[in-house]
């Protein structure tokens, strides 16, 4: 399965993209679109080496490092537009 095309991954990454978009802060939002990159960069790179895999029918333990960076790029992200909107929210409620 690619990883790239899976509907999950997929659906969370336009939502994290919609949500990034509305950022007005272009510190913050170039952070985070600096983050959704690596995030897409490290799925693309378990990608080809599951397409390695196939090819070499190699076992190999290097996807656990790109595994932990997209979990971590993924909570990073979610924190980060959380806060973001968390601070939007009760400064319209003042």
């Amino acid at each position: 399965m690619i990883l790239e095309k899976n509907q999950k991954f997929q659906a969370e990454f336009q939502d994290f993209s919609q949500r990034i978009l509305k950022i007005d802060d272009e510190k913050i939002k170039k952070d985070l679109e600096d983050d959704l990159r690596s995030l897409l960069k490290e799925v693309k790179l378990i990608d080809q080496f599951h397409q390695d895999l196939l090819w070499q029918k190699n076992l190999s333990g290097s996807t656990g490092d790109s595994k932990n960076k997209i979990l971590e790029l993924r909570r990073k992200i979610t924190k980060k537009l959380d806060g973001w909107e968390k601070n939007i929210k009760s400064m319209q409620n003042s």
